[in-house]
């Protein structure tokens, strides 16, 4: 089958993924392009791969409407295969909180409400993992942003406040923390949660 070779095939596009945020897609695809004649009509096809943030992605054969512009159909066609390998990548969280905290998904909240709900809603994380997982990639620890945040992101509508002399008896310390009755730490969300 003859083939030409095509050393760059240029991807300059930005991946919508919804609540997950966007990503800037900036990549040079590698691969051949072969065209021909099998039983008297014309084929094309192409196949390649390409890199993206150290992550190699194979793009497998593609055949080509050779009633058309070829050429033209293979930027959307490629396009179409690169952004489903990504989309697929990022259904792992871990590629996601990876990526947010490098700064290559953006227009995704990363305060711990923000990204405790797209782990809660998109991802269906229990609560312990989420804490353990945004400690370990986005250097959350035990304070405000995991007592407060995800307290915003799980406990849903606010309930009243309790007065400080109350609230010993409800389990809260009077300084608000996640604080449990027998002193263990604990966020607010944590009560009542998946009940």
């Amino acid at each position: 089958m003859p083939t030409d070779d095509l050393s760059k095939l240029r991807i300059d596009r930005s991946l919508d993924l919804g609540p997950l945020g966007h990503v800037a897609v900036n990549v040079d695809v590698n691969g051949s392009l072969g065209a021909g004649y099998k039983a008297g009509s014309a084929y094309a096809t192409f196949q390649g791969g390409f890199q993206y943030q150290g992550i190699q992605g194979n793009i497998p054969r593609l055949t080509l409407d050779v009633t058309g512009p070829a050429l033209r159909q293979i930027g959307d066609m490629l396009w179409s295969q690169v952004s489903d390998i990504l989309t697929k990548l990022l259904k792992n969280a871990d590629q996601w909180l990876t990526w947010l905290h490098n700064g290559i998904i953006q227009g995704a909240g990363q305060t711990a409400e923000e990204v405790g709900k797209v782990l809660a809603n998109v991802y269906q994380l229990p609560q312990d993992v989420i804490a353990t997982k945004t400690q370990q990639f986005l250097g959350y620890g035990s304070g405000e942003p995991r007592c407060h945040g995800f307290a915003q992101a799980y406990a849903g509508p606010r309930r009243p406040k309790i007065p400080p002399r109350l609230r010993a008896r409800s389990g809260q310390s009077p300084s608000g923390s996640c604080v449990g009755r027998r002193g263990e730490r604990k966020s607010r969300a944590g009560r009542g949660y998946g009940e």
